[in-house]
């Protein structure tokens, strides 16, 4: 059995448990900075998933008006994910105090919505329409995607607040970190104590194998001893 700690796993829950401790602190105290990184994290992962789904569409057999369609929605999360990417950027640089950063940041619910229902959407006409292929699971991930996207556009949702549930998350992971860590180690230490008590039992054994093999067998020397002599 490997060691967790050997594979460095012990270690990198315990980093990563501190990582995201103060980092889920920091971003609940401060404010500007949950902004940051709510706007910057969310551009660009808009982006790349834009972008990585670019080439599976030129590949795929999709009816054509189907492909047109997810052509449509790429090329709009890309411009929105540059957007968003672009104002957390220059919000970290210091330089993005102006009209057209405050300006995103305000209307940041409804590109998400835009995103998030698009996505859905597109996906259900597939599957309705277009006969595209679905699972149970991306079924109901498409339908929490429609769900947040319509209350992104019916309720005013602050980037500050996904900041908050960015932190909450945060500590949340830390939580679940710092303990599976303590129960990592724990079971480390108690194999470490089960393999040592094998090592010294084989170690008995191989020894009282040994004593065995080294004894003298009493008897035969005696009882040849005794044997008349032919001469």
């Amino acid at each position: 059995m490997k060691s967790p700690i050997k594979d460095y796993l012990f270690w990198i829950k315990v980093f990563a448990s501190a990582v995201l401790f103060v980092f889920g602190l920091f971003i609940f105290f401060d404010k500007e900075l949950g902004t940051k990184f709510v706007v910057t994290v969310s551009g660009a992962a808009i982006l790349i998933f834009a972008l990585i789904r670019i080439y599976p569409i030129i590949k795929s057999k999709q009816p054509q008006e189907y492909k047109t369609m997810i052509v449509v929605e790429i090329v709009v999360n890309v411009i929105i994910g540059i957007l968003l990417t672009y104002v957390g950027i220059t919000h970290q640089k210091g330089d993005g105090n102006n009209a057209f950063n405050e300006f995103i940041v305000e209307k940041y619910r409804f590109l998400l919505g835009v995103v998030l229902y698009a996505r859905g959407v597109i996906y259900f006409v597939g599957i309705t329409f277009m006969k595209s292929e679905g699972t149970k699971i991306k079924f109901i991930v498409h339908i929490c995607l429609l769900t947040i996207g319509v209350v992104c556009f019916a309720r005013k949702i602050e980037v500050r607040d996904l900041s908050l549930l960015v932190a909450a998350i945060s500590l949340l992971a830390f939580g679940y970190l710092a303990l599976d860590s303590g129960i990592t180690y724990n079971n480390y230490h108690n194999n470490k104590k089960k393999e040592k008590q094998v090592d010294v039992s084989k170690e008995d054994t191989k020894s009282d194998e040994v004593y065995e093999k080294d004894e003298p067998v009493v008897g035969i020397e005696e009882e040849i001893g005794d044997r008349p002599t032919v001469n």
